[in-house]
């Protein structure tokens, strides 16, 4: 008889053991399927990141452009009302 029951309880510590296995699996799945999402979105925002740069460095570059452009305008025009002046 005591034989019997301690195969008993090793078996339900094995069928327990199985089955908590089973579930750390399924959450170690969950896991990584969350990790791997994160990996994507962070590649895709590292990407936009990029994109945006770029993008400001024209706009940089282009606002640089303009200013020089409105100097030269603004630099005419007081030289042009000096010669109306005299």
């Amino acid at each position: 008889m005591k034989k019997n029951l301690t195969i008993g309880i090793l078996s339900a510590i094995s069928v327990f053991s199985m089955v908590f296995a089973y579930y750390q699996k399924t959450v170690a799945q969950h896991y990584e399927a969350i990790a791997i999402e994160s990996v994507k979105r962070a590649e895709a925002s590292s990407l936009e990141a990029e994109k945006q740069r770029k993008l400001a460095m024209m706009n940089e570059a282009e606002a640089l452009r303009q200013r020089s452009i409105a100097i030269e305008q603004s630099e005419l025009a007081i030289a042009n009302s000096k010669k109306t002046k005299y």
